[in-house]
């Protein structure tokens, strides 16, 4: 599954694929896991220096961010709720 939501500053990208971990001892079974992973896309505007000052105003919000991704990842995909979700699908197959 993957999903996004846009926020503020750019636009969340959430993904939740199911997997196996394997220990290095191949003589125990493997785990089946499900992967929760986030990416946060941010179009930078300016030019020049005001480029820069632009990123490192971007990065000073990493605490506000992973917040968001972890209230999602709690509220919507941990506690059953994700039915109720307001992000947009995308449609792996397309691209």
């Amino acid at each position: 599954m993957q999903y996004t939501y846009n926020l503020s500053q750019g636009r969340l990208s959430l993904s939740a694929r199911e997997g196996v971990l394997r220990k290095g001892d191949q003589s125990e079974e493997p785990t089946s896991i499900v992967s929760m992973t986030g990416t946060i896309e941010h179009v930078l505007r300016q030019e020049g220096t005001k480029r820069l000052e632009e990123l490192i105003d971007y990065l000073g919000n990493w605490q506000d961010n992973l917040k968001t991704y972890t209230d999602l990842v709690n509220n919507y995909f941990l506690q059953g709720g994700s039915t109720k979700l307001w992000f947009k699908p995308i449609d792996l197959a397309q691209g």
